[in-house]
């Protein structure tokens, strides 16, 4: 999961930490649950997008390999994490980003909001 988020920040857009940093502040926040992780592999069995969210319905990190961007993953990814809030009862999902991210067109896409 490390390795792919570093891959896809490396472009911009967003970091991580090294692991040694990284996993231990993820594992213990309060707000982690794996199963708000929504992930897609290839055929091989390689992770090549996933959708990292909190316990709160909130999207942490939504990474796609460059490779696979531009195919409909990290919307497909989105709509996972739509569905599985939506079935807990929830009505609304948040995020951050950055204003010239290009991944403000697929937020809008699927329906997101911006909020100042």
């Amino acid at each position: 999961m490390w390795e792919l988020l570093e891959l896809a920040y490396r472009s911009g857009g967003g970091c991580v930490t090294n692991f040694e940093k990284w996993w231990p502040a993820l594992a213990c926040d309060p707000e982690y649950d794996p199963a708000t992780i929504f992930a897609a592999t290839d055929t091989t069995g390689k992770l090549v997008g996933i959708a990292l969210c909190w316990r709160l319905p909130f999207v942490k990190d939504l990474a796609v390999a460059p490779q696979w961007r531009m195919q409909g993953l990290g919307e497909a990814l989105l709509q996972q994490a739509f569905v599985h809030f939506h079935q807990r009862g929830d009505v609304s999902i948040d995020l951050k980003v950055y204003a010239d991210n290009p991944a403000v067109r697929l937020y809008r896409r699927v329906g997101m909001l911006i909020v100042p």
